[in-house]
């Protein structure tokens, strides 16, 4: 049984999520806040970050400054989801594509509280579930290593 709770995921991070299809976004991280109406815990957009230009390396297109960024904003001591974009060059044997795919990631570092941790583990269904269809891949980490971009990459090459 998987337990749910309750936090909705706030409309705005759906149309952030959406603006990813049109390649704007490089990321989107969502935080679980105190909505400041209801006061009801949701699901909220924390940041959004648009494409910077992208640039190759070693068979890696990527946004090497999102990226970081990326990594800069993931808070050492409490929960956070993102939709991250990545792409890469991939050898289809007759010539080389570029692929581009969005990764969910659920960070929760072992540093957060209890309570963030469950909150969020809690939540991770109910934000899979909005946004199906809108990644192919899901990393679950609260290690900072895990989210390299080529760490991040290869196990999307994996989960084709």
């Amino acid at each position: 049984m998987v337990v749910s709770s309750g936090v909705k995921v706030n409309d705005e991070c759906m149309m952030a999520v959406k603006s990813m299809d049109h390649n704007s976004n490089a990321f989107v991280i969502l935080a679980i806040k105190a909505n400041q109406v209801t006061g009801k815990q949701e699901v909220m957009l924390e940041v959004t970050v648009e494409s910077s230009s992208l640039t190759v390396l070693q068979d890696i297109c990527h946004e090497d400054a999102d990226h970081n960024e990326f990594l800069q904003l993931m808070p050492p001591n409490e929960g956070r989801f993102a939709i991250v974009r990545v792409c890469w060059y991939a050898d289809t044997g007759r010539s080389e594509s570029l692929r581009t795919k969005n990764v969910f990631i659920h960070w929760c570092p072992l540093a957060a509280s209890v309570k963030s941790r469950f909150v969020y583990a809690a939540s991770t269904r109910t934000v899979i579930d909005k946004f199906l269809g809108k990644f192919s891949t899901l990393i679950e980490t609260g290690n900072i290593q895990e989210l390299a971009l080529e760490k991040i990459v290869k196990k999307t090459q994996e989960n084709k």
